[in-house]
């Protein structure tokens, strides 16, 4: 609802803030990312070390450390 209403109506941010909150929205994300960006690695194994592949493993470090 909050959404569909594209956050119009006075209170909507704050409610979506607080529905995220008390989710646990941000830890699970964080856990989320983590385990994405682990599936992304183990993917990067299969290909000859390069700087491209040495670029994509440190852009999930690059961007997990964002998150914390």
């Amino acid at each position: 609802m909050l959404i569909e209403r594209e956050f119009s109506e006075e209170g909507d941010l704050e409610q979506a803030l607080e529905l995220v909150y008390d989710s646990n929205g941000i830890e699970k994300s964080r856990a989320m990312a983590e385990h994405h960006s682990k599936l992304a690695l183990q993917e990067l194994d299969c290909l000859s070390p390069s700087p491209s592949t040495q670029a994509l493993m440190e852009l999930t470090d690059y961007l997990l450390s964002r998150i914390k």
